[in-house]
């Protein structure tokens, strides 16, 4: 049975994913001298940094309640299957769009030329910038046999705890190394658990929203307001987006704080579990999509927008809505696909 609050939660996400991606440069390309679109690109990016650590709370919260994924030839075959190849198919398209890139590059005589970068990017980990989350999420899916086998052994309430003290295990190691891409997945294991056990919870206990709801408001305010302190005071010996990151502080309360506030929310009408089943695609589309307009609006037409106020939601939009009905034709073509080879096994 579909859970329409976390499918709700699921699209938000997937709207924080690109609306960040979108803000982010307003950010960094003013960071030195900010401005008023500094400030509003600031203000779009701190209502959406909780994406990434819902995503992965929401994975968690699926994946170790089924008691079958700690069958490893079960799990791992579904993987294979659903993260595995898809990651694989989808690293090498985007591999293939940097080359291209590259040489459009040097065909229009730009400076920076590496036809090694898109291969090194690859072997790091980020075939493009946005799927180094599809390499540390299969990393944590790696071992969620071995998470559900230590559920089963220590008990609903230590897995809560053992959640909640990873969380900071985490933010240590954010803070203090720099972890080899391959294990990068070992900071989000807090994220990754707790998102389960507070799914296993909250379906039990209710709690009122309005505290988790100030908290999550309350949390995007302060990464807004850290961000602004730092970078117009210029304050150099810290990092000026040091708020920004998934294990920081405000990010993690606020994700925490909504991903609780979703689970309480047990009476969804909204048609959304439609839309829930495209967010895969659209997250691995839109970066591609971003990039081409950029292309064609920046480079082509030598169009540079001065108002992100307008600028931001609207290429939001845009872009997903693009990324949707490019998602929706691969589907299409992947239904029919299948379709076709259980005819073919049926006729055989």
């Amino acid at each position: 049975m579909r859970e329409k609050n976390l499918d709700l939660l699921r699209v938000i996400a997937t709207i924080m994913v690109v609306l960040n991606h979108v803000a982010t440069s307003f950010v960094t390309s003013n960071t030195n001298n900010p401005d008023i679109s500094f400030t509003i690109g600031n203000l779009f990016n701190s209502t959406s940094r909780t994406a990434v650590p819902i995503f992965v709370m929401l994975s968690g919260a699926f994946i170790l309640d089924d008691d079958r994924n700690k069958e490893y030839r079960y799990f791992y075959k579904k993987v294979y299957r659903k993260i595995l190849i898809p990651l694989i198919i989808w690293s090498i398209a985007y591999f293939t769009y940097s080359m291209i890139y590259e040489v459009a590059k040097e065909l229009n005589h730009e400076e920076g030329v590496s036809y090694t970068s898109p291969l090194l990017n690859w072997l790091n980990g980020q075939p493009y910038y946005h799927l180094w989350y599809m390499y540390m999420i299969l990393g944590l899916y790696l071992i969620s046999p071995l998470l559900i086998r230590l559920r089963e052994d220590i008990g609903e309430k230590m897995t809560l705890k053992l959640g909640v003290i990873l969380i900071p295990v985490g933010m240590i190691i954010t803070y203090t190394s720099d972890l080899f891409w391959i294990i990068s997945f070992v900071k989000y294991l807090g994220y990754f658990i707790l998102g389960y056990s507070l799914r296993k919870y909250y379906s039990i206990n209710k709690t009122k929203l309005l505290p988790f709801l100030v908290g999550t408001i309350a949390s995007a305010s302060l990464v807004f307001a850290g961000t602004e302190i730092i970078v117009r005071l210029k304050i150099h010996s810290i990092d000026p987006l040091i708020f920004y990151g998934n294990l920081s502080p405000f990010v993690i309360s606020g994700a925490i704080c909504m991903y609780i506030v979703f689970l309480n929310l047990k009476r969804v009408q909204a048609r959304i579990s439609y839309l829930a089943d495209y967010t895969f695609y659209i997250y691995v589309l839109h970066a591609g999509i971003l990039n081409v307009i950029d292309v064609i609006f920046i480079k082509a037409l030598n169009y540079i927008p001065s108002n992100p106020s307008w600028y931001i939601p609207v290429k939001t939009l845009v872009v997903l809505i693009l990324s949707y009905f490019i998602a929706k034709v691969i589907r299409s073509d992947k239904s029919k696909l299948k379709l076709i080879s259980k005819l073919k096994y049926r006729l055989n």
